[in-house]
């Protein structure tokens, strides 16, 4: 016999250790205080072609699917005159663990504790954790 745990959410769908987000997200991505993030176009775009299944134009724009999970994430990044990422636009739906692992290759993978999230439509400052447990809260094991 196999057993199965499902809870159904606004908008996520678990079953065991498996995440599905069910509506899109969409966010512009910024580091502390809103400022810019702690890498340069440059890095973003070398560590963003290393991932599997992802598209990058030479305009910041990009395309990126994890493969057979649905996972989709559309984005852009926004540079100033100097080369540093001010922000980056995402939008999508995808398992947590998939965003992570695209923005560790946006940002650069120790530099994620600090970033700050601007929800939209809602336009709702939050910080990054607080998003991640907004959109895939705990499993309760009961």
């Amino acid at each position: 016999m196999i057993g199965a745990h499902f809870r159904l959410e606004s908008h996520v769908l678990r079953l065991a250790e498996i995440e599905i987000a069910v509506s899109p997200f969409h966010f512009y991505l910024y580091g502390r205080n809103r400022g810019p993030l702690p890498t340069s176009f440059a890095e973003s775009e070398a560590r963003l072609v290393k991932l599997a299944r992802l598209y990058f134009e030479p305009d910041g724009s990009f395309a990126w699917t994890s493969g057979s999970d649905g996972d989709h994430v559309f984005g852009m990044i926004y540079d100033d005159a100097e080369g540093r990422v001010q922000y980056c636009e995402l939008r999508g739906t995808c398992g947590r663990s998939a965003l992570r692992e695209l923005l560790d290759a946006i940002v650069g993978e120790d530099d994620t504790t600090n970033l700050e999230l601007l929800v939209l439509p809602e336009q709702r400052l939050e910080e990054l954790q607080t998003f991640e447990e907004k959109w895939w809260p705990p499993i309760d094991p009961s």
